[in-house]
């Protein structure tokens, strides 16, 4: 299990909440046809505004640190 640092644990709060919505409103539009896959691109982008670039460095972060100490 990975251990965060309490700067990290905030920002993983931080984005998680907003992230998490935005994947699960987003993936039931794609499902169901509201939202085309033509759109997919600019899904990702709105995802990398919402700060998933960040969200993923930081795992990132933790899990080298993780197998370093492993």
């Amino acid at each position: 299990e990975f251990v965060f640092t309490p700067d990290e644990a905030e920002e993983i709060s931080m984005y998680r909440t907003d992230l998490q919505t935005m994947m699960t409103e987003n993936e039931a539009k794609f499902i169901t046809g509201e939202r085309s896959l033509d759109e997919w691109d600019a899904y990702v982008e709105e995802l990398r505004g919402a700060g998933m670039d960040e969200y993923v460095a930081i795992y990132q972060t933790a899990y080298e640190r993780y197998i370093a100490n492993s």
